[in-house]
């Protein structure tokens, strides 16, 4: 039961992680990208997970190569099909200003209106909810496993690090 319960986490997660960092830090991420994240990640987690035997070995060791392993097919994908228009990726950029890989699209947007938080302001943030998430994470399937203990320490890390960036969110708007 816990193996299946980590590989569906597996399959949820490993691909869409990378996907959701590099849409935002990567100006050449495309839809083909996206595409290949939620095709591919199941029948590439079987052959892992099952097929390669990584269900039987320590639970990081087998989320550790899916995770690199859909970035190296996350970069590949967009490198290997044609780029967004110019316009979308335009239209995209004054929307989000996503910090990162953008600077000819930067450019072309022109100045951030006034009070828009910066790149690095944004990155922290970045950091923090990542982390409070993967607290949250921890905690969920540290309750699966009956690990109380962990359950707790994950709880915890989620609920400061979820307030703290609550408080930097609330602070920067007003």
């Amino acid at each position: 039961m816990v193996s299946w319960f980590l590989f569906i986490n597996s399959v949820m997660v490993i691909f869409l992680l990378p996907l959701s960092w590099l849409r935002f830090f990567w100006w050449r991420f495309n839809v083909w990208g996206e595409l290949a994240a939620f095709v591919l990640g199941l029948p590439l987690s079987i052959l892992v997970w099952f097929v390669l035997g990584y269900e039987k070995k320590p639970f990081w060791i087998g989320t550790g190569f899916l995770f690199l392993l859909s970035f190296a097919v996350l970069i590949t994908v967009p490198l290997l099909t044609p780029a967004e228009s110019r316009e979308t990726l335009l239209r995209f950029y004054q929307k989000c200003r996503p910090p990162g890989l953008w600077k000819g699209i930067r450019e072309a947007a022109g100045p951030a209106p006034e009070g828009e938080p910066s790149a690095g302001h944004l990155i922290v943030d970045s950091a923090v909810g990542i982390a409070a998430c993967l607290g949250l994470v921890l905690a969920t399937n540290a309750l699966f496993a009956g690990s109380w203990a962990t359950a707790a320490a994950g709880g915890t890390v989620f609920l400061v690090l979820g307030s703290l960036l609550l408080r930097r969110v609330l602070i920067k708007s007003s």
